[in-house]
């Protein structure tokens, strides 16, 4: 089962990278192509602009996940650092069930409420004629990914009996 459960985690975030890495290629070359058009042809390319607020949108919501599966993100673990292997393993415990909820109500049902509405209004993205929705539809995603996330941690911590100070740690500490 922890094994089923690495793989799925390690393939999981080896997809995520590659779409943000893609992901950034495109935003790059997007941002150039609009620099280049506005300056050296003398009109910017409509498309452009908007394009990139949306890769940038994508970029940091899956970002985040990815960030947030690899224990890289922000945390302040000062006072858990303090506490016995059993007391940590609780507040670890309680730190990804309240992210766990915060992704699946926040952003999976309040996201995918966002999401729905954009798409019953109707309104697009005016140079590329895509639904705005699209831009929305990333927190709902996001979510999901946070939430898996979460919930492969909770199993660790619970079933897997993994130490909670080596959680999120790197294979090579500095």
């Amino acid at each position: 089962m922890k094994r089923l459960l690495l793989k799925i985690k390690q393939a999981l975030s080896l997809t995520l990278s590659v779409v943000l890495v893609a992901s950034l290629i495109v935003l790059t070359l997007d941002v150039l192509w609009g620099v280049f058009s506005r300056y050296v042809l003398g009109s910017q390319s409509p498309w452009t602009e908007e394009l990139a607020r949306l890769l940038l949108v994508w970029v940091t919501m899956l970002g985040g996940a990815l960030a947030f599966g690899e224990g890289a993100h922000l945390g302040v673990d000062l006072i858990a650092e303090k506490l016995e292997t059993d007391a940590r393993r609780i507040v670890e415990v309680a730190v990804q069930l309240l992210c766990v909820f915060f992704a699946a109500y926040v952003m999976i049902l309040g996201g995918g409420r966002l999401t729905l509405e954009r798409l019953d209004a109707g309104q697009m993205l005016p140079a590329m004629q895509v639904s705005r929705a699209w831009v929305y539809v990333s927190v709902p995603v996001a979510g999901v990914l946070i939430t898996a996330y979460g919930i492969e941690s909770l199993l660790r911590l619970t079933v897997g009996g993994v130490d909670p100070s080596r959680l999120h740690r790197r294979a090579v500490d500095v």
